[in-house]
């Protein structure tokens, strides 16, 4: 009895500290999160911790000495990772836990037991605050009143939405998509621009030009963070005395370097932002797992190279942090958000506002109904490439759909029919066999090239002149020439005889020019 009980009490102090640090990393990530803790998926999550710690115990118990120095080691250095953006950090902690407790021959299995139980209990008792998913801040606005004979301006970046004469011309629903969207841009009353293109092929950098009139890329990432910078078109719209409104996702920050009235900042990868939807309690378990797991480089990236295996299995798709990505179920629940500021829209405002959509996952229908969790398509993946694009498509019709609402949102508003629209993508779909850039020259096809670089630009005037063209013209050059005739009459720019695009070089810098193919 004595042996068995001795066993227990060898047994226990690494379980705790497992459990205890784990379930305080996760509880802080909740809370962080605001998401309510007394839910059923969060059950299953903390159930599996306590058994995973368990079973990490008893394998601790048979470890050799150097054996359970390592563990504690890694122990220390997850949950150094699981609360903070610092892997040096980790690793440094990591280190030094093993390499003490190995000279030492010694074990901390016990106060990291206690640390953890002492920031589990301060964390749920909320001492670490909260970040709501959706959150508005009010600026500084415009000094002088606002002129209220001016139109109310609505300016929207869909991310990844890709062209009209984009989308291949050998596949039927993509013909059927092609025709769906004039259709409805030219209904509404745009002029609608289907050869569009952006020259950059990342966030960061094309959504700075063209708001810039091609002046200038973006200023890099800080964090995840893409920095958009000071921008002519907002500039000019304020030296113009309107007063703007940002709406934005945490992916772009747009807010930092304009004179804003109001920033509202969504966080995309929020799992609040999940509740309410027809997810199931599984699959909400599992994205709350795989977000959670998403912050560990170690788990993500180290002791499980997901990108380092691939294959007909897929394995990179699996990592925590590609089954962690939920910005389009978060998009389009922020969308509601902007709906109801859109229908109080006042003449001499503008309403910038980007969103994460069709952006991947593909996760939506047509009809903006999550799909299965385990059927969310990206573009990235070893999957077959129809596949992948036949699921963008359903989610370009969903986001078509909500575009459709903005629009009655906005025609309700104090504002009226006396607005100005202006609505594009930043790139296009990028869902290509490989990737166009500098590296992948000679790899990569016209078709992925298109795909990358074709996007989405319509705008409509106060006194709506409909209209299509297939010209391929830069969506920055197209935004110019609007705002150069102060948003009164469509570009009429003229198409650049040798269209070209930028190639990314090392770190989505941009790189080479290169042609852009017909489609």
């Amino acid at each position: 009895m004595a042996k068995e009980r001795l066993k227990f009490i060898s047994f226990l102090a690494p379980f705790a500290a497992c459990a205890s640090l784990i379930l305080a990393s996760l509880a802080n990530f909740l809370v962080h999160n605001d998401y309510p803790l007394l839910r059923p998926e969060v059950l299953i999550v903390v159930s599996a911790i306590i058994a995973l710690s368990a079973v990490a115990a008893t394998l601790y118990l048979i470890l050799p000495r150097w054996g359970r120095s390592l563990f504690e080691g890694l122990l220390a250095a997850l949950f150094i990772e699981l609360n903070t953006t610092s892997l040096s950090l980790a690793v440094l902690a990591g280190v030094g836990v093993a390499a003490m407790t190995f000279w030492k021959a010694a074990s901390a299995t016990r106060p990291m037991a206690l640390f953890g139980a002492i920031v589990l209990v301060t964390t749920l008792l909320g001492l670490g605050g909260s970040t709501p998913w959706l959150q508005s801040v009010s600026g500084r606005g415009t000094a002088a009143p606002v002129d209220a004979t001016k139109p109310a301006i609505v300016h929207l970046i869909l991310d990844e939405h890709i062209g009209i004469e984009g989308l291949p011309n050998d596949d039927p629903d993509a013909i059927r998509l092609q025709t769906q969207l004039k259709t409805f841009y030219l209904n509404a009353g745009f002029a609608t621009y289907g050869g569009a293109y952006s020259e950059h092929m990342r966030t960061m950098n094309a959504i700075p030009h063209v708001l810039n009139y091609g002046g200038r890329v973006g200023l890099g990432m800080r964090g995840p963070t893409a920095i958009v910078g000071p921008t002519e078109h907002l500039a000019r719209l304020l030296r113009q005395g309107y007063r703007i409104t940002i709406f934005q996702a945490d992916f772009a920050d747009f807010c930092g370097s304009v004179r804003f009235s109001r920033c509202v900042t969504y966080q995309s990868s929020s799992p609040t932002a999940l509740l309410g939807t027809s997810l199931s309690t599984l699959e909400l378990a599992g994205l709350i797992t795989a977000k959670f797991l998403s912050l560990s480089q170690i788990v993500d990236y180290g002791l499980l190279p997901w990108r380092l295996v691939a294959g007909p299995l897929d394995l990179p798709r699996l990592s925590p942090r590609n089954l962690g990505r939920s910005t389009s179920p978060a998009s389009l629940a922020a969308l509601n958000e902007l709906a109801r500021i859109l229908s109080e829209a006042e003449p001499g405002n503008v309403y910038l506002a980007h969103v994460l959509l069709p952006h991947y996952p593909y996760a939506l229908d047509r009809n903006c109904r999550l799909r299965n969790w385990r059927d969310w398509e990206k573009p990235f993946t070893g999957r077959k490439l129809s596949k992948r694009q036949h699921a963008y498509y359903e989610q370009v019709r969903c986001t078509t759909g909500k575009v459709e609402t903005l629009l009655k949102a906005l025609d309700r508003s104090p504002a009226g029919k006396n607005n100005i629209v202006i609505i594009h993508g930043d790139h296009g779909s990028r869902i290509t066999e490989v990737e166009p850039t500098e590296a992948n020259i000679g790899k990569f096809s016209d078709r992925d090239v298109i795909a990358t670089y074709s996007t989405l630009f319509a705008v409509r005037p106060a006194r709506p002149q409909p209209g299509y063209s297939s010209e391929r013209l830069p969506i920055s050059l197209l935004l110019k020439d609007f705002a150069a005739s102060g948003f009164s009459s469509p570009p009429s720019s003229a198409a650049p005889e040798r269209p070209t695009v930028h190639l990314d070089g090392p770190n989505g810098a941009p790189g080479k020019r290169a042609a852009l193919p017909r489609v």
